[in-house]
């Protein structure tokens, strides 16, 4: 590519604000997290079963929950470590899901602390299309879905206090989870709705065409 070359963005691929509709959060004193991604390390599943350690034994009633499909990669988490966490009442692990949207509802605030070098995750999306406040890291593609202080909060990558601190927050505060879940359903629309992005898409293409 040249220097004279024109480079545009598109805020990824966009999400479906019908199918993610959203739910307006309750304040109440059983907050509940979500965490939706492959189990590896690099996904910040340890990070966030370590949070839930230290967490739930401050605050018993919060719930952590756990969506994914177990891996054989080299950084995949131990299952055995997952299954015992579940049976112990910290965590809260559903095992792979084809029903996201409803678990999106039900939960109050959506956490990734991925340092996998990834494009804007999908799922923090659809948690934002959803009214969930998110939690993710200041890291490529994962930072593009959150208005600091405003709809969550960023995070440095595999640090567990960075961690710890904004989900406590949340525990603290419940107040904020519906105010954050608004602004983050407004974020979808305003930047993140497929029908925008994709005639965003036709647009550059139709101009490319025409050059």
């Amino acid at each position: 590519m040249s220097k004279q070359q024109k480079v545009d963005f598109v805020s990824g691929s966009g999400v479906n604000l019908k199918q993610f509709s959203f739910k307006e959060k309750d304040a109440t004193d059983k907050v509940s997290f979500l965490l939706v991604a492959r189990l590896i390390k690099e996904k910040g599943i340890a990070l966030y079963m370590d949070a839930a350690r230290i967490l739930k034994a401050k605050y018993p009633k919060t719930e952590f929950h756990l969506i994914g499909i177990p891996e054989t990669s080299p950084s995949a988490i131990s299952i055995d470590e997952i299954n015992e966490l579940h049976e112990k009442g910290i965590i809260v692990f559903h095992g792979p899901q084809n029903n996201i949207p409803d678990h999106l509802k039900e939960r109050d605030i959506f956490v990734l602390p991925s340092y996998y070098r990834e494009g804007l995750p999908r799922t923090t999306l659809e948690a934002c299309a959803s009214g969930n406040p998110i939690i993710t890291t200041d890291f490529v593609g994962c930072r593009e879905s959150v208005k600091e202080g405003i709809n969550g909060f960023l995070i440095e990558p595999q640090n567990l206090d960075a961690l710890v601190k904004p989900m406590e927050f949340f525990i603290t505060n419940p107040e904020k989870i519906k105010e954050m879940g608004i602004n983050s359903r407004k974020y979808a629309e305003e930047r993140f709705d497929v029908d925008i992005i994709n005639n965003d898409l036709i647009t550059l293409i139709k101009r490319e065409l025409k050059m």
